[in-house]
């Protein structure tokens, strides 16, 4: 009898198939007669069980969770996903969307999943279930956790690991686990964490904060009742995202983070900032809020049209002597400085070959690796092997290019 446990992977029978929920929001499916082939097999929760030596049943199943992987979604938006662990052959630098991005600051970004639970109508990158996106990435823990702290030792200073997902970071399961390891690198002195705070709870909340999280910046742009829910394109309502604010509070430093939407959520920013004011832990010494002014990307969701800066500026000056409270913010406030950069293998306008690894973002593009580096390919017909490429952006470690 060859018995495979996994931590990460549950079994559960479902119509003559074996359903595999991978890190609990992914999954795919084995066939019952694909896992006869390996042996008789027992299926339990985090469990098979294959009456065959142990040999076969390591080797032939390996080879079918590959495949699985392979043909994986998200359970949430449909999407299908891209597990990116350390023998992917895919470099968790060069991409903005998961990784590791270094902006030569003290601050390094932490993207260890991609996807949203919410469909905010001014979402920056068009996250969520409506989003035009076609596929997800989420990365093995230990594979980012070990290249991170690599380039928190070569910055040689103290650093911030901020996890900012391209969307909402609770999606990762293992996130406790990460920000755990994250602490453990010597020279981290700070970790914070974006998100919309639906998926938290207080037991949540707090294993973070045991496991060495300082700051949650929580999302809230409607505070009054459906504001939120229009705000965030869901169904979601307000409640528990004040009451786990005001918890979180408590237990750890909190900035309450509106983007101010001109035009739509204009009658909610004041009573943002009084709530702000109302949960504030007074042992907190940075700022507490931190309004965004809504910009308009290329693929992001474009209600309306934003603020001019010097406009925005102004009206955060006009609130800050209204309010009593520090809104217009600089890297200063969070102890962020310039620090040694990461060197870049490309440059703007340089041809290179790469290897095709696998699908990007949206239709038609392809994530391609060389020298250490992910590259988004764009408008790529080619399915694999060898490319030859042109980058067109190459600032901050993210390499865009077209094939050519």
């Amino acid at each position: 009898m060859a018995e495979l446990e996994f931590q990460d992977l549950e079994f559960r029978e479902e119509n003559g198939k074996v359903r595999v929920n991978f890190l609990k929001i992914f999954y795919f499916y084995f066939t019952e007669e694909e896992l006869a082939d390996i042996g008789p097999c027992k299926v339990e929760l985090h469990k098979l069980a294959f009456n065959c030596p142990e040999k076969r049943a390591n080797s032939r199943f390996y080879n079918l969770l590959e495949k699985g992987f392979s043909a994986m979604k998200n359970s949430i938006n449909g999407r299908k996903a891209v597990y990116i662990h350390r023998n992917s052959g895919i470099p968790l630098m060069g991409s903005n969307a998961f990784g590791i991005v270094d902006r030569n600051t003290s601050c390094i970004e932490v993207k260890p999943i991609t996807g949203c639970n919410l469909d905010c109508i001014f979402c920056s990158v068009d996250e969520g279930i409506k989003g035009k996106k076609s596929t997800d990435f989420v990365v093995e823990e230990e594979y980012l956790a070990d290249e991170f702290r690599k380039v928190a030792e070569f910055k040689g200073c103290e650093v911030e690991a901020h996890i900012n997902a391209n969307g909402e970071p609770l999606m990762y399961s293992r996130i406790v686990e990460l920000i755990r390891d994250l602490k453990a690198v010597p020279n981290v002195k700070t970790i914070s964490i974006d998100t919309n705070a639906t998926m938290l709870s207080r037991e949540l909340a707090l294993k973070m904060r045991d496991a060495g999280l300082t700051r949650f910046n929580i999302s809230i742009s409607g505070i009054s009742p459906g504001m939120f829910s229009k705000m965030s394109g869901s169904n979601v309502t307000e409640g528990h995202v004040k009451e786990i604010a005001a918890y979180c509070a408590q237990i750890a430093d909190v900035i309450i983070a509106p983007v101010w939407v001109p035009g739509i959520n204009d009658s909610e920013i004041e009573k943002i900032i009084e709530f702000a004011k109302s949960i504030r832990n007074p042992s907190q010494k940075g700022p507490f809020v931190g309004i965004q002014n809504f910009l308009s990307y290329p693929h992001g969701r474009n209600p309306v049209k934003g603020m001019e800066m010097d406009e925005f500026r102004e009206k955060l000056s006009a609130l800050e002597k209204k309010h009593s409270v520090k809104l217009l913010l600089s890297k200063d406030d969070f102890v962020i400085a310039p620090a040694k950069k990461i060197p870049k293998p490309f440059m703007k306008g340089q041809t290179i070959e790469a290897e095709i690894m696998c699908e990007g973002r949206f239709p038609g593009e392809k994530i391609a690796a060389a020298q250490d580096r992910n590259i988004t390919v764009l408008n790529c017909k080619k399915e694999s092997g060898r490319i030859r490429v042109k980058i067109i952006r190459s600032k901050h470690n993210i390499f865009l290019a077209k094939a050519i």
